[in-house]
């Protein structure tokens, strides 16, 4: 009896534990738009400082490579990987929108 009931409390406990509760806030059409709107804007501003940082690394390590700056170059490099990181990073806030 001691088994059933310590297992039937710890039920309860558990089943309370992991259970949502409401908060009787109930959101509004208005409040979705406005989140959406906000998830396209950081989209498309991490786009298109993404496609900046693409080009302006792709420029400066083409001109760093021809003059044979390599810490140049190397950085450049970051740059351009770090263009397409933020770019890649800018599609789950597009699908998100």
């Amino acid at each position: 009896m001691k088994k059933f009931l310590f297992a039937l409390l710890l039920l309860v406990f558990v089943l309370q534990t992991f259970s949502q509760s409401d908060n009787g806030i109930t959101l509004s059409k208005d409040y979705y738009l406005q989140k959406s709107k906000n998830k396209n804007t950081i989209g498309w501003i991490l786009l298109g400082g993404g496609t900046a940082m693409i080009v302006g690394g792709a420029i400066a390590f083409t001109h760093n490579w021809d003059y044979g700056s390599y810490t140049a170059t190397d950085i450049s490099g970051f740059v351009l990987l770090g263009g397409i990181v933020v770019d890649i990073v800018s599609i789950p806030f597009f699908v998100s929108a």
